[in-house]
């Protein structure tokens, strides 16, 4: 099966699967009818008067799309034809194909015969050349399928709005008695960007303070939950390269309400992506993805301190003592407890 590529080339897991037409594995030819499996073939002996479909449902994989890019797919089909097998004493006799098949069959051997010199000329041993030259005349095609939709794949990096700290505009009573309000401070609010790393396969988030403008590139101590033994491995000085633009933040506004415990609005976040995609993320929203990748912990009942048993090595790595938390020096991504 060959994948054809639109914007890119190769057989797709971004793209989606094709309709075939279903030429059938003889290209539209066959063996005749009265003789041998002839006579309806060999979907008539195993189906019976089963209604074969016109078309055939083809599943194809791109393992080279990229996150973030745009892909377009069209596709065909290459198939060896079977009633010309190069596999001695397995040819279909020609008196047993029909007027179509047999001038294919009767071409395809001529041609067979032409390309041999060329896979000789390319230093192939004699019968691996003559193998070369039959799957390159033998081969039938079909038409290209039509142009699948835009397909891509997401980003892997992923940014979770925290929450903006109150903030209510002042005001000011001009001289003409005219009111106006204004923001005394710049607004700022916690962000939780996460990037992913592909060397360890987990995603990396680190929580931070940001303000209109703050360009999501840094560098920082994050703390990672090992996807096994779930111990937490802080990692210091990690290389967070997001290559996003916070433009625009609001929330942490009182609400209508009682003044002893107040409420205030929610926040949002309006972020440039490193594709170029406009994303606002809500506090509302991602509440639960915030709580997640930054390990918060629901109230537990106290325990004695005793702490518990140690826990398992990650990938390689030593057991560490009982207690909350990672023990020092636990690697969870290898041996040795470093980096």
């Amino acid at each position: 099966m060959a994948g054809g590529g639109g914007m890119a080339s190769g057989a797709g897991m971004a793209g989606g699967g094709g309709m075939a037409s279903g030429a059938g594995m003889a290209g539209g030819g066959g063996m005749a009818s009265g003789a041998g499996m002839a006579g309806g073939g060999m979907a008539a002996a195993i189906g019976g008067n089963r209604t074969v479909s016109k078309y055939k449902l083809v599943r194809f994989f791109d393992f080279d799309a990229e996150p973030g890019k745009k892909y377009r797919y069209r596709i065909r089909l290459a198939l060896e034809d079977p009633n010309n097998s190069p596999t001695a004493g397995q040819e279909v006799p020609l008196r047993h194909l029909d007027a179509a098949a047999l001038k294919r069959v009767q071409q395809q051997r001529a041609s067979e015969a032409d390309l041999i010199p060329k896979y000789k000329a390319l230093k192939y041993e004699d019968e691996d050349a003559q193998a070369e030259a039959h799957r390159e005349a033998c081969q039938i095609t079909t038409e290209w399928s039509e142009a699948t939709n835009v397909v891509a794949l997401p980003s892997l990096d992923r940014f979770y709005a925290g929450n903006v700290p109150r903030n209510d505009p002042k005001s000011i009573k001009l001289g003409n008695g005219e009111t106006v309000t204004y923001q005394s401070n710049e607004i700022q609010g916690t962000l939780l960007p996460v990037a992913f790393d592909a060397e360890h396969a987990v995603h990396v988030p680190c929580a931070r303070s940001v303000l209109r403008g703050s360009v999501l590139n840094f560098t920082a101590t994050a703390n990672v939950a090992h996807p096994i033994s779930m111990l937490i491995k802080s990692m210091p000085d990690y290389d967070f390269r997001l290559n996003a633009l916070v433009v625009d933040i609001r929330g942490g506004e009182r609400l209508p309400g009682s003044s002893k415990d107040p409420l205030l609005s929610p926040a949002e976040f309006a972020v440039i992506d490193a594709n170029g995609e406009f994303v606002v993320q809500s506090e509302l929203d991602d509440m639960d993805d915030f709580r997640k990748f930054t390990y918060y912990e629901e109230d537990t009942p106290a325990t004695d301190g005793s702490g518990g048993m140690g826990g398992m090595g990650g990938m390689g790595g030593a057991g560490g003592g009982g207690g909350a938390g990672a023990p020092a020096g636990l690697n969870p991504f290898g041996p040795g407890g470093g980096q």
